[in-house]
């Protein structure tokens, strides 16, 4: 099973700080939260919005999440269903982040 978010990837991306990696999932929470109150399929915005995440996912290892979002590379091609999709993997990844900064990872 995949894991939701990769912590041997994060622990590369941070050379193996773990303060930064604390610091880094606390700004993903934040990141994710503010995301969640504005994704629209009608923003104009939403491209750029969703590109911004899928880094902050990749960043993280949260690859599940950098697929299901790199779905919005062409918009045109998106569906009403894929932005439930994002959204779900959105909170997912939230919650697993949020869980391992409680649980000290």
């Amino acid at each position: 099973m995949v894991p939701v978010i990769d912590l041997e990837h994060l622990n590369r991306q941070t050379l193996g700080d773990r303060d930064i990696s604390v610091e880094i999932l606390r700004l993903f929470v934040q990141q994710m939260d503010a995301t969640l109150g504005g994704l629209s399929f009608e923003d104009e915005d939403l491209t750029d919005q969703v590109h911004t995440l899928k880094g902050s996912a990749r960043g993280i290892g949260a690859w599940q999440l950098a697929t299901i979002a790199e779905r919005f590379a062409k918009p045109q091609d998106c569906r009403e269903e894929d932005l439930d999709d994002l959204v779900a993997a959105i909170q997912v990844a939230k919650n697993e982040a949020s869980h391992l900064l409680r649980e000290g990872f």
